[in-house]
């Protein structure tokens, strides 16, 4: 039975190395940045309070 295709290889070989460097760092910044990014105060709270629900055990699975 033949292999079927990895689309992803096509696009691997289709690029050349200094292409695909430069599309990895670039995602690599991206997502840096969005790990740096504070998460907005509404939110924390939102989170405590969900924390404390599954600490009282009504919350939770």
């Amino acid at each position: 039975m033949a292999r079927p295709e990895n689309k992803g290889d096509k696009v691997k070989d289709a690029l050349p190395d200094p292409s695909r460097n430069q599309i990895d760092n670039n995602l690599r910044r991206l997502y840096d940045d969005l790990f740096e990014d504070d998460i907005p105060e509404r939110f924390q709270e939102l989170l405590r309070q969900l924390r404390a629900q599954d600490g009282d055990g009504t919350g939770g699975a």
